[in-house]
């Protein structure tokens, strides 16, 4: 079962939606696995999808969402139509 452990710059699903808490990552206790950001999604991460909102952001800013093999394209795809998305790396 995963928790929540505290890690700087990943941002974590909360009431419905992607929020911006910069130390909350989801890791599996048990493993010390990183969990995909993805609402509900309990598999481990493959890939640092990482933004920035220009809006809002210093240009040398980063954030990072975890991905899973399954999630990745989506968030990618998240925030490249909001033209956030830098880059995404893999594990």
């Amino acid at each position: 079962m995963a928790t929540r452990r505290t890690l700087s710059g990943v941002a974590a699903w909360h009431h419905g939606g992607m929020q911006d808490q910069p130390s909350s990552f989801a890791t599996d206790a048990s493993a010390g696995q990183l969990i995909c950001s993805a609402k509900g999604c309990q598999q481990a991460a493959s890939y640092a999808v990482v933004w920035n909102n220009p809006k809002v952001h210093t240009p040398e800013r980063e954030k990072t969402w975890l991905a899973c093999e399954q999630h990745r394209e989506w968030l990618s795809s998240f925030l490249d139509k909001r033209g956030f998305l830098l880059r995404v790396d893999a594990l």
